[in-house]
């Protein structure tokens, strides 16, 4: 009898339903093995037909949850002065982790990258610097001008 998704039960696999008369059922555990082994056939035919109807979705979805994460971090930190900036450096952070296929998180992306006690010259984390020190080319050049400003900012010891 076919089901809905235009099969017999079976997975596409080749796998198919344990057997009943392979086990000896006044034996309690090949009752049991029998039980074990239906249990894992129609749960793992279970997860591949909602993977099946899923994955036409799984673009939108995860898009939407971008989006969730992206608008979690502007309503908490949309007022920041160098919140443009911060989101920046998060974005591509969270861009280079995706493509690596890290798991990342917008928000937690935001922190490190608005973090003042560990943001260096040169190595992202560094948004919250006005722009002419962050040029990597000129990195020890404008050492002492960003000890000057980290002192005046309050970041510098």
């Amino acid at each position: 009898m076919d089901n809905q998704f235009g099969n017999d039960g079976q997975a596409q696999g080749g796998a198919q339903p344990p057997n009943p008369a392979d086990y000896d059922i006044y034996d309690s555990n090949d009752v049991a093995r029998f039980h074990s082994d239906n249990a894992t056939y129609y749960s793992g035919l279970a997860r591949r037909e909602a993977e099946a109807l899923l994955s036409p979705h799984m673009d939108a979805m995860r898009e939407a949850a971008l989006q969730r994460d992206y608008n979690a971090a502007l309503a908490r930190y949309g007022n920041d002065a160098n919140f443009r900036e911060c989101m920046d450096v998060a974005l591509k952070n969270c861009a280079e982790a995706d493509k690596s296929g890290k798991p990342f998180d917008i928000v937690e992306e935001y922190q490190r990258a608005n973090d003042k006690t560990a943001a260096r010259p040169g190595v992202r984390g560094n948004a919250h610097l006005p722009a002419e020190f962050r040029d990597k080319r000129r990195g020890i050049s404008c050492l002492g001008r960003i000890m000057e400003h980290n002192r005046q900012t309050g970041r510098g010891r």
